[in-house]
């Protein structure tokens, strides 16, 4: 995600639209949807970037606390032999 982000950030620099004030208008719009307008690329990319951090760290506790859990489960298990 991080390389889409920085390729969204190199899209600001948008050139061959021409000198007249159309292309010049459609230059900026599209520049401003890779960078610095409003729901741009880079924006939206770091938001997604954020959010799979996030999930990675509410993983990593969950795996953490299940191995927990079960190497006490099997320490249980071990202490009251099977009869």
């Amino acid at each position: 995600m991080r390389h889409h982000q920085e390729t969204a950030t190199a899209l600001a620099r948008v050139s061959g639209w021409g000198d007249f004030d159309m292309g010049l208008q459609l230059q900026d719009i599209f520049a401003k949807k890779a960078v610095g307008g409003e729901n741009n690329m880079v924006d939206v990319l770091q938001s997604h970037i954020d959010v799979v951090e996030e999930m990675k760290v509410v993983f990593d506790k969950f795996f953490t606390s299940t191995n927990e859990m079960d190497a006490a489960n099997a320490g249980d298990i071990q202490i009251e032999a099977p009869r």
